[in-house]
């Protein structure tokens, strides 16, 4: 799968990777659906960071904090190897990406109910934070009214 998405090169990175059946099976699901291949390609860099953050391992747990730890690694410009922090929205990309490849796998591990969209309510918590000034507890006001809604 991975040398229908990259060049040669990228493709032995990835194929030499941990994990990299299980990945390759994702990646062809979601062809599979339609995805193209630029989608593709975001996906198999995001999973390869994750597993190479993480170190995972087959079957292990990860939480939801383990994967956004992860997201933040990747985000500092050494993470990435570019010269800038990435954005909130990679970030959040990243971030839902590893997701649905550890859902896929059945490898999320949940302490606790977590409200389904964990992540974009964190995406949205940053946005009010830093652009929009808001302070923490009017923020748990505004998603204490969403979710009752």
């Amino acid at each position: 799968m991975f040398e229908e998405i990259f060049l040669a090169p990228a493709a032995a990175k990835h194929r030499n990777a941990p994990l990299a059946d299980l990945r390759a099976e994702y990646l062809l699901q979601l062809k599979a659906g339609g995805a193209r291949r630029t989608t593709l390609r975001k996906y198999a860099n995001a999973h390869l960071n994750l597993v190479r953050l993480l170190k995972l391992r087959d079957g292990d747990r990860i939480s939801q904090h383990d994967i956004e730890t992860a997201a933040s690694l990747w985000a500092n410009p050494e993470g990435r190897r570019s010269d800038r922090e990435a954005t909130s929205k990679a970030k959040q990309r990243f971030t839902s990406h590893c997701t649905d490849l550890l859902n896929h796998l059945g490898w999320i591990k949940t302490d606790h109910a977590v409200h389904p969209y964990v992540t974009e309510l964190s995406a949205y918590e940053t946005w009010l934070r830093k652009e929009r000034g808001l302070s923490p507890r009017r923020f748990t006001v505004i998603v204490a009214q969403l979710t009752t809604s």
